[in-house]
């Protein structure tokens, strides 16, 4: 079980507005339709909305890039030189942190990767995994070869909360 934090109606439409505006800048990996590719973009930045609301609660201010065109940088967050990409789900089984292996060798990884399922009208945030846990998880075929960690296998979410308010 994780730690909930409420979606408001402003969060919805930060997240849909980036989705509009950032349709045509971002990399269609699995040769999506329209519809799909905008609710995927929407949940992920909504994700992220939602993770640094819960990080703010613990005292760690994350800014959320809403820039459309910033270039497809690997991560969502960068704080003292570490890195950070939110991974969200969007239903009550999704249960697995999923990175793509391709794009996890390509960019070098990212420090944390944490865990964040998207619902109607609250976020989930679970745990996180760590750049060496990703590279010691086991690979799976889901859509692509992706590493996989269950969320109960994943660092209490608290520990990266205390890790990066130490270095803000």
């Amino acid at each position: 079980m994780g730690f909930y934090v409420k979606i408001t109606d402003e969060m919805k439409r930060q997240a849909e507005d980036f989705a509009m505006a950032s349709l045509g800048e971002t990399f269609d990996r699995f040769n999506y339709d329209r519809s799909v590719r905008l609710n995927k973009i929407y949940v992920g930045k909504l994700g992220e909305i939602i993770f640094a609301e819960f990080m703010k609660g613990k005292g760690v201010e994350l800014a959320v890039d809403f820039n459309s065109n910033s270039g497809g940088k690997p991560y969502d967050f960068s704080l003292m030189g570490k890195t950070i990409d939110v991974k969200s789900g969007t239903k009550p089984h999704h249960r697995r942190l999923l990175i793509v292996q391709d794009h996890f060798e390509h960019s070098g990884g990212c420090d944390y990767y944490p865990a964040v399922n998207v619902y109607a009208n609250h976020g989930e945030v679970f745990g996180y995994a760590t750049k060496e846990d990703i590279k010691n998880s086991k690979v799976e075929y889901i859509k692509s070869l992706s590493h996989v960690i269950f969320y109960k296998d994943l660092r209490d979410i608290n520990e990266l909360a205390e890790v990066l308010s130490n270095d803000s």
